[in-house]
C-alpha cells in the first residue's frame, strides 16, 4: 500500500486536500446553522440548559433550523423542539449557561417573524427579581406570559364585512395616492428619522424610570378609586359649578361693561402713577434738603427737654404761679383789641376809596408828562397797567389786584372794589381764639 501511495502521491495529496476542504465547509455550515452539540464536542460543543414555554400556537416554528431566542435583539439560545400538551404548544429552547438563573416568573416571550417568509424568532424579556425566584432548568413559562405571531388573515377575520370593504377602499386609495410618488414618500420617511430617534430616547428614559411610572400609575389608580367612592360629592360639586357658570353667564353684560371700562381705568391709573412719579422726583430733593433741619431738631428737642425738666423741678412753679396769671390778665386787653379791630373794619371801605383815589392820582403823575394829564383828562388811565396793593390789618396781609381802569370813565369797576372790601373784612375780622 505504501508503494501504491508513493506511485500516486500526487493523487493522494489531492484527495487529502479535498477532504480537508470538505471538512472545513461542513464545519462552517454547521456553525452557521447553529447546530447544538454536547459540550464534549470540540468547537461545536457548548454548555446550555433547557427552558420551556407554553404558546397557543407554534405556527412556523421549525426546530433544527437555527431559529434563535433573542434578548434585546442579541441571540442567547435557539429553539430545539415543539410538542403538543393538553391542546397547547410547548416550545423547548436551549439557552446559554451564563443566563441560567436570570429568567424570572414575570418574563415574557413573543413569537415574531424575522422575514416575510415566516422565519420565526423568539423574543425574550427575562423579567426582574420582583417577580419571584428565578426559573430552574426545565421549568415552563405559562401561557399568560407568552404571545404568538398574529397573521394578517387573523386580523382581517376580526373585522366585519363593511369594515373589510372600507379597509379595501382605503388601501386602494393609498395605492393611487402613492403612485409615482415614491421619492416623496422616501423623503418623508427620511424626515421622520430624527423623530424616531427622539422617541427612542424618550422610551429609554421612561424605561429607566419604570419604578416611578409604576408608582404614579398606582397612585392614579388609588385616586380614581377614591373619586369613584365619592360620586355623591362629585355630583354636588358638578351641580355647584354649573350654577356658578350660569351666574357668570347671567352677568355677561355687566362683565362686558366692566371690561369696556378697564382701558379708561388703566389710563387713569397710569396718569396717577406718572403724577406720583413726578411727586417723588420733587419730594426726593425736598426731603434731602430737610435732612439738616431734621438733624437740628434733635438738638432743639434735647434743649427743650432740659427746659421742661428745669420747669418741672422749679420750686416756685413758674407755669402755675406766673404764666397762668399772665394769661388771665391779658384777657381784658385782648377784648379791647377786638373792639378796636371791629372799628377799623367798619372804616375799611372809606379808607379803601381814599386809597384808590390817591393811587390813581399818583399813577397819573408817574405815567404822563407834566400838563398832559390835564389835557387828556380821564384818558391817561387807559395806559396804566394793573397794580398790586398790599394792605396790612391786624397783623394779617391781604393782596389786592387793581384791574385796568375803564377806558371811558377813568375809574375802577365798583364790583371789583366790593370784592376787595370783602377780602379786607375777612382778613381783619375778629379771631374767635382771642375772645
Amino acid at each position: 500500500m505504501g508503494t501504491a501511495i508513493r506511485k500516486h502521491i500526487k493523487d493522494f495529496a489531492a484527495i487529502l486536500v479535498l477532504v480537508a476542504i470538505a471538512a472545513g465547509i461542513t464545519l462552517f455550515i454547521l456553525v452557521n446553522q447553529k447546530l447544538s452539540a454536547p459540550d464534549w464536542v470540540p468547537v461545536l460543543g457548548k454548555q446550555t440548559y433547557t427552558f420551556k414555554a407554553e404558546f397557543t400556537t407554534a405556527q412556523a416554528v421549525t426546530p433544527g433550523q437555527g431559529q434563535s431566542v433573542n434578548i434585546a435583539g442579541v441571540p442567547v439560545g435557539q429553539v430545539m423542539n415543539a410538542t403538543l400538551e393538553n391542546g397547547r404548544a410547548i416550545i423547548s429552547m436551549e439557552l446559554e449557561e451564563k443566563y441560567k438563573g436570570r429568567i424570572y416568573p414575570n418574563a415574557t416571550m413573543l413569537l415574531r417573524p424575522k422575514t416575510s417568509l415566516k422565519d420565526m424568532v423568539v423574543t425574550l424579556d427575562p423579567g426582574t427579581p420582583a417577580g419571584g425566584a428565578a426559573l430552574a432548568p426545565g421549568d415552563v413559562l405559562p401561557i399568560s406570559r407568552t404571545a404568538p405571531d398574529v397573521n394578517f388573515e387573523e386580523f382581517l377575520s376580526v373585522l366585519d364585512a363593511d369594515t373589510r370593504d372600507y379597509l379595501v377602499l382605503l388601501i386602494n386609495g393609498g395605492g393611487e395616492g402613492l403612485a409615482r410618488n415614491g421619492r416623496t414618500l422616501a423623503q418623508v420617511l427620511r424626515e421622520l428619522d430624527p423623530f424616531q430617534r427622539n422617541v427612542a430616547k424618550i422610551n429609554q428614559y421612561l424605561q429607566k424610570r419604570e419604578k416611578n411610572i409604576k408608582r404614579v400609575t398606582t397612585s392614579l389608580s388609588g385616586l380614581l378609586n377614591e373619586l369613584g367612592s365619592r360620586n355623591t360629592q362629585l355630583a354636588a360639586f358638578v351641580e355647584s359649578s354649573n350654577g356658578a357658570l350660569k351666574n357668570f353667564a347671567a352677568q355677561k353684560e355687566n362683565i362686558k361693561q366692566t371690561i369696556a371700562l378697564l382701558p379708561g381705568a388703566l389710563t387713569s391709573t397710569k396718569s396717577a402713577l406718572n403724577s406720583i412719579y413726578k411727586t417723588s422726583e420733587i419730594s426726593g430733593p425736598t426731603l434731602t434738603n430737610l435732612l439738616p433741619a431734621a438733624n437740628g431738631l434733635a438738638d432743639a428737642q434735647i434743649a427743650a427737654q432740659g427746659l421742661f425738666n428745669a420747669t418741672e423741678n422749679d420750686p416756685p412753679h413758674v407755669i402755675s404761679d406766673q404764666l397762668t396769671p399772665f394769661a388771665k390778665e391779658s384777657v381784658p386787653a385782648l377784648e379791647l383789641l377786638k373792639s378796636t379791630t371791629g372799628n377799623v373794619v367798619a372804616a375799611g371801605p372809606g379808607l379803601l376809596k381814599f386809597g384808590e383815589s390817591l393811587n390813581y392820582g399818583s399813577n397819573s403823575l408817574e405815567a404822563a408828562p407834566p400838563g398832559e394829564v390835564r389835557r387828556r383828562g380821564g384818558d391817561a388811565s387807559r395806559h396804566l397797567a394793573p397794580r398790586r396793593r398790599h394792605v396790612a390789618l391786624g397783623g394779617e396781609h391781604a393782596e389786592r389786584v387793581e384791574p385796568e381802569a375803564d377806558a371811558g370813565a377813568g375809574r375802577i369797576d365798583p364790583a371789583l372794589a366790593h370784592q376787595a372790601d370783602d377780602r379786607l373784612r375777612g382778613v381783619a375780622a375778629p379771631r374767635p381764639d382771642l375772645e
